[in-house]
């Protein structure tokens, strides 16, 4: 990728940033094909044809610790030892890892999901409710795209990818691939065979991403 003087664009850490930074880790990692997306409202990325569209969220524990730490890593900075023990000890803590199953899981049916943390859990919960009832639309094609900062095993995203599919299996409108970015690395499932592929993303492509969706350019 390379580089572009930013001296004359202006920094934008809008409400659109993670939109941009989601479709750049797309169009580069993935295919070309998503450069077409652009960003709207319900859903946050949509083919100009209105055919695709894809919903932008994170799944993170409500901390503002945890919001600048995801920021770091978006940017391509590491993290200090002390800094991520505090991001573990905060996820640990209201993940449910420390407390095992309680009422606020959504039901019997995620018991064998138990070891995925509740931001993810209750975030697909919401979306897929959403989708299903139409608040994005129509389309013929749904994808969803999870910033986290989970460290997800490949039995985590497999357990992810059957807990999704298992929530949304009787729904008429449902998420067709879903996209969990790890920060640096993108893992790309597809939710009607239930396969999924990994990108990997360097710190430099992190960072590149990074000062794109800030200056929003190509």
């Amino acid at each position: 990728m390379g580089s572009k003087n930013t001296s004359q664009y202006i920094a934008k850490f809008d409400t659109n940033f993670f939109e941009r930074y989601a479709r750049l880790t797309l169009m580069e990692k993935v295919s070309a094909d998503y450069a077409s997306l652009f960003n709207a409202d319900r859903p946050d990325l949509q083919s100009p044809d209105k055919q695709f569209g894809v919903e932008v969220t994170r799944a993170m524990v409500e901390d503002k610790t945890i919001a600048k730490a995801l920021i770091n890593e978006m940017a391509g900075k590491r993290l200090s030892a002390s800094q991520r023990m505090e991001v573990d000890a905060m996820e640990s803590q209201q993940s449910g890892y420390a407390f095992g199953l309680s009422d606020l899981w959504i039901g019997e049916r995620e018991y064998d999901y138990w070891n995925l943390a509740l931001p993810m859990k209750r975030i697909v919960a919401s979306k897929v409710d959403k989708v299903a009832k139409g608040f994005y639309g129509d389309f013929t094609k749904f994808g969803l795209y999870i910033f986290t900062m989970e460290k997800l095993t490949d039995v985590d995203i497999e357990a992810l990818i059957h807990y999704t599919i298992d929530l949304q299996r009787h729904n008429e409108r449902h998420y067709d691939v879903l996209y969990v970015s790890l920060i640096h690395k993108l893992i790309v499932c597809d939710l009607t065979c239930g396969a999924y592929q990994s990108y990997e993303i360097s710190r430099q492509e992190s960072r590149e991403f990074y000062r794109k969706a800030l200056y929003n350019i190509e």
